[in-house]
């Protein structure tokens, strides 16, 4: 069945569908039929040719992408740690990749502080955290907050008004593949048991 100008609608919509999800020089997902559990980072660089969408019902698009692909879930892991007894995990990994770290001292009344290392990489935190209050350690925005974060496919919307960066030092931790150790020291207070939730998105050099 046809519309008024001509067109099948069911064409009609494809190409509506199209141009409502990507703009040129805009970055997208994109996501290939033969690899329905990944995305890439691409950006359409060439115009395309609307009469030829419609007309033809088949098209071309040239895509820039950046060298990996991305695991449309995220993954996680939460650690239960004791202040300076060290933990190690494997995080299914081929290729680094930054994580987000959710921290909750979990008993006593507060932590004055504290350091955590992944993967011999370390970042010092040196303000008070009440007991079941979080701090989010983004690596994907290098940014130290009060609440959930950046990477909106993963953790929710960035808040710029919880950014936290005063007192923080050392090095924002990365994954590798195979094992990382994890570990995690208060500086002081009460607490000495913290849970640690590191929300990671898995990428592949395909």
């Amino acid at each position: 069945m046809a519309t008024d100008s001509g067109f099948p609608a069911g064409r009609r919509d494809a190409v509506t569908a199209v141009a409502d999800w990507v703009d040129i020089n805009a970055e997208c997902a994109l996501i290939l039929s033969d690899a329905p559990g990944v995305y890439y980072n691409a950006v359409l660089v060439e115009t395309p040719d609307v009469d030829e969408w419609r007309e033809l019902g088949m098209f071309e698009l040239v895509f820039d992408a950046d060298p990996y692909a991305y695991a449309t879930a995220g993954s996680s892991h939460l650690f239960s740690l004791v202040s300076g007894v060290p933990q190690t995990y494997d995080f299914d990994l081929r290729s680094q990749t930054w994580p987000i770290l959710e921290v909750t001292p979990t008993n006593g009344t507060s932590t004055t502080g504290f350091s955590l290392e992944i993967a011999g990489q370390v970042i010092v935190y040196d303000t008070i955290v009440a007991v079941n209050d979080t701090v989010n350690i983004n690596g994907l925005a290098m940014a130290v907050l009060a609440g959930a974060s950046n990477d909106v496919n993963i953790t929710g919307a960035y808040d710029p008004i919880d950014l936290l960066m005063g007192g923080v030092s050392g090095l924002f931790p990365i994954l590798l593949p195979g094992d990382n150790d994890i570990e995690i020291t208060s500086q002081g207070g009460t607490s000495t048991t913290f849970d640690v939730n590191v929300i990671y998105r898995k990428r592949y050099r395909n």
